[in-house]
Parts: C-alpha cells; structure tokens; sequence
C-alpha cells in the first residue's frame, strides 16, 4: 500500500495520480481534506510566474522591510535568529546567476500546471470551477514599469500571453475598481479556482469514488519498520510499503525525525472575506503590487489575501498586514460585509533554494517528499503529483524531477 501523509491539493493530487496508476492508495490527515494551505488562498492557477519570488537584493528594499511598516511583509522579531541560516541561504539563492537557473528548472512545471488541473478538473466534474480569464497585477507607480516587463518578456519567451494596460483600459478592464492606476498587466494564460477549498474536496470525492481510502491519525506517529511503515492511526495500526510526506508546512515534523536536513521555513498568510456589494464584484483577481495583497471573486463573496508574515507556524495570529491593506482595499473596491469573525491564517512550506522537494528520500526505502511549494501548492499540486506518482512507479516523468530531487539537500 501507498500511504499519502496529508490531504490538501498536494496529497490528494498524489494520491488520484497514483490510483490511476493501479496503486493501492491511501490518504491520511487529522484535519480532514483541504483544511490548510489548500483552503485560504486566493485561487490562483499561477503558470505565467515563471520568475522565483527572491530575497530584496536593493539595499534601500531591505531597510524598508526592516522596518516592518510595508504590508507586502511583516517579520516577527523573536523569530529572526532561529530563521536567519535559512534567510542566510534564500539571500544566496536570490542572486542573479541562481535566479536564471532556478527559473530554467521550474518553468516546466508553470507551462504544463493548467492543463494538469484540467485533466483532473474534468474527471471530478469540476471544470466550471476553473476560471479561464486570468488575472490583473496592477501598480500606481510607473517607475514599477521596467521591472514588471521583465516577467512579461520571460512569460513571452515561454509562449505564454499578457498584454500592458494603461488606465483607461484597466477602467474598462475592471469598471468595479474606485481608483486609478498607472498600468497593469493582464496574464491572460492563468486562470483562478472560485472556491479552492471545495474544488480539493471535490478532487478527494473523485479519489473516494475510484476506491481511494481517507484515515484519521496523526502523521507524527511514522516508523520505519522491518518490511516497510508502520502509522498508529485512529483505527488502529497501518502498514504501508511507500509513504509519501505531502504535510506542506508540516512535514518538516516528519523529515526532521528521519535526519533529512532540508532548508525549509514557513511564511505565513492571513485572508478575509467580504458579501458582494452593488457594483463591487470583480471580473477576475487582481494583485496589488504596490502592497502585496491579491482581491479575488469567490464563489460567495470578495476574497482579501495578505502577502508574507515570517513567523513561527504554531505562533498565535498576528494581522497586522490585513489591518493595513483592507483600507486600501477598501477604497479600490466596494467590499461588503465581513463574512469572517477573524482572519484565517495558514502556512506556505518555503525551501530556501525556492523549489519544491518532490522525489525519494536518499537514505529510506519506500520514503517519498513532496512539499515545499511555497506559494504555488495550488498552481503545483497535480503537476507534481502527477510527477512523483510516474517516479514511484518507474514510468518516465512529464517534466524532469533531477532538480527537485531531495537529494540536493546532501
């Protein structure tokens, strides 16, 4: 049996790519399907970002973050020495040289994720939820202008549409929009997902109805044993030949405890949602650049997504981005009624070299990776379930998995 250890779009991703392949598969989660990550995003299928979200190498960028005061990201002060080896080497990662290497080995995985989340769309009866229009990054600021085409160029050289909007055409674009902007750019070969929570779920329905098994239990109960693992699970003891770590912000609970030593951190995000209001409804998602914070149309209602809080996972919230961009938000868009009590806060699994860990585990058979997305889960989640799935059953991979290998980390 192979045994998926987490059920958001990741694991189940696995998991369906596996059965379909004849395995015996089984997922298992305490919190239930779709619960994380793979909930409180802003549903975005992200495959022109072809570029890695780097470190700020412009010392002027630095002192500003440092400062805590701009809403694209927020650190908390008494996380720092224990995240500054990993900030160490995603400061590294982030130069130009890696950069362009990094983004030569993901690109494959962007150009082919939308049709992979068609694929399976279309078998769990989901294909409305996807939403073919793309979505708007826009800036007030034209000095913004020059470094925004650089992603527009590398998208092109991809093949990959977008088009430059000026302000009059981002009025007639998106009329809901209060406020006046200098340009923007329409990715028009993305897409967005008006309910992520439940498209998973629905994805875990299609893996349920195909012979697929969910088990409560607590992955941090893993043991290597003699003939393969061993789970002590809600029903009792489970055995499986292959497991599959899939736990985004939490599988380094697991890899740790077997000596694997992956430099990964977590970034946290906070979300908000509003009732629609008259003339307050967006066509598409819309990213602000200058701020951080993505709007998206939901199933049922406006979904405010803040950008990075470095913090400790298990940390109490602290909203001090949503608090500072739902002014803004305000006044770009007519928002209704908060539909929340408080914020919903997740965790994004991040390695420091910003590239997903998909692959076998060096030093134990039967142990496989699959995390460390960062903000792309959703966007990734079939691609690379669908990679590890044709690894672990010797077929020939879609998209080369030599540099998401775990074994870089050795």
């Amino acid at each position: 049996m192979d045994l998926i250890l987490g059920a958001g779009i990741i694991g189940v991703s696995t998991a369906l790519h596996l059965h379909a392949r004849g395995r015996n598969v089984s997922l298992l989660d305490k919190n239930g399907v779709g619960n994380e990550a793979s909930f409180g995003n802003a549903g975005l299928i992200e495959r022109t970002d072809l570029l890695p979200r780097t470190f700020p190498r412009e010392i002027s960028e630095i002192l500003r973050y440092a400062s805590n005061s701009d809403p694209r990201l927020r650190y908390d002060l008494t996380n720092i020495i224990a995240l500054a080896p990993w900030l160490v080497r995603y400061w590294h990662n982030s130069n130009a040289n890696n950069v362009r290497a990094i983004s030569k080995n993901i690109s494959p995985l962007f150009v082919r994720c939308l049709d992979e989340h068609h694929e399976l769309a279309k078998l769990a009866n989901v294909s409305k939820m996807i939403k073919p229009d793309g979505w708007l990054q826009l800036s007030r600021d034209p000095t913004t202008y020059k470094n925004a085409m650089i992603g527009v160029e590398r998208a092109k050289r991809a093949g990959m549409k977008s088009s430059v909007l000026d302000s009059a055409q981002i009025a007639k674009k998106e009329p809901a929009l209060n406020e006046k902007f200098a340009f923007a750019i329409h990715w028009q070969d993305s897409a967005s997902i008006s309910d992520p929570g439940i498209y998973v779920k629905k994805l875990y329905d299609l893996f349920v109805a195909n012979g697929g098994a969910m088990i409560n239990g607590d992955a941090r109960n893993l043991q290597q044993v003699e003939n393969g693992w061993q789970l002590q699970a809600d029903i009792g003891n489970i055995f499986a030949d292959n497991v599959v770590v899939a736990l985004g912000a939490w599988s380094g609970d697991i890899f740790k405890r077997f000596g694997y030593k992956i430099p990964y951190a977590v970034k946290r995000g906070y979300h908000m949602n509003y009732d629609y209001k008259k003339n307050g409804r967006l066509k598409i998602p819309i990213i602000d650049m200058d701020n951080g914070f993505v709007l998206a149309p939901m199933k049922n209602g406006t979904r405010l997504s803040s950008a990075i809080e470095f913090a400790h996972r298990d940390k109490k919230p602290t909203p001090h981005q949503l608090k500072k961009i739902e002014p803004i938000a305000q006044s770009m868009l007519n928002l209704g009624e908060c539909q929340l009590e408080k914020p919903w806060l997740g965790s994004r699994p991040c390695t420091a070299d910003m590239m997903p860990v998909i692959g076998k585990a060096p030093n134990h058979k039967g142990l496989w990776f699959n995390f460390g997305h960062a903000h792309h889960g959703l966007t990734l989640g079939p691609i690379s379930g669908k990679i590890l799935a044709q690894i672990m059953v010797d077929e020939e991979p879609s998209v080369s998995p030599r540099a998401f290998s775990p074994a870089r980390f050795i």
